[in-house]
């Protein structure tokens, strides 16, 4: 039997009105089947990379797949993620190619809608140094990435000698991640950031701080 991640919905972040200011966005990602990938010979090998850029506009050569092969523990997972974020046609073309090593599976990706406004309060995510998870590396994302990044589920398929597969089952559903309700309101968010942007344009300066905070709580309602 091999194992193969089913990815959770990363959770959501609004603010105190429930306006949402981080989301998850269904898409699909392109993987390599490490298995699969170096069952094939050399002239194979070249061939899959090859369809690989094709499609994806990718330039990925035999360092990179050295690269991404080393970054995965090979013991508990069966794929690298080549590319996160590939839309629907992608995703059909190489689907049709019938590539054993090339897979494509429903993924998540991260949608800022106020990302200038936001981007030092909520952060960012990114790949661990190990692996192909994703994690919160600053900000709110990194604050409570426990919270937000919920329970990947589990996919499990039998083959036969050959490496063909007979069946597969879910082994563990995907529970979707966290909602976080943070203190800052957007609305005045960004009204602050824009009267502070044009003050220091007045003023011939490109740096300055401004915070909103609710004198009966301490509540922070705006911090630029």
């Amino acid at each position: 039997e091999r194992q193969m991640n089913i990815p959770a919905a990363r959770g959501t972040v609004i603010d105190r009105n429930g306006v949402v200011l981080v989301q998850s966005e269904s898409v699909f990602s392109a993987l390599l089947d490490v298995r699969e990938f170096l069952k094939k010979d050399t002239g194979a090998r070249v061939e899959t990379i090859e369809k690989l850029n094709a499609i994806l506009q990718e330039d990925v050569d035999d360092p990179k797949v050295d690269n991404l092969f080393g970054n995965v523990d090979l013991e508990k997972e069966s794929s690298v993620v080549v590319r996160v974020g590939i839309d629907a046609k992608d995703a059909a073309a190489l689907r049709l190619l019938h590539d054993p090593a090339i897979v494509v599976r429903d993924d998540y990706r991260r949608e800022y809608p106020y990302s200038q406004i936001f981007a030092h309060v909520i952060g960012y995510t990114g790949k661990r140094e190990q692996g192909s998870l994703i994690e919160g590396k600053t900000g709110i994302e990194a604050q409570y990435d426990h919270d937000l990044r919920g329970r990947d589920g589990l996919l499990v398929a039998a083959h036969d000698a050959h490496g063909d597969v007979l069946a597969t089952r879910v082994a563990a559903e995907a529970m979707i991640g966290a909602t976080i309700r943070i203190t800052l309101d957007a609305e005045l968010q960004s009204y602050v950031y824009t009267r502070l942007e044009d003050g220091l344009k007045s003023l011939g300066r490109d740096a300055g701080v401004a915070i909103a905070l609710k004198p009966k709580t301490g509540e922070v309602l705006a911090l630029v």
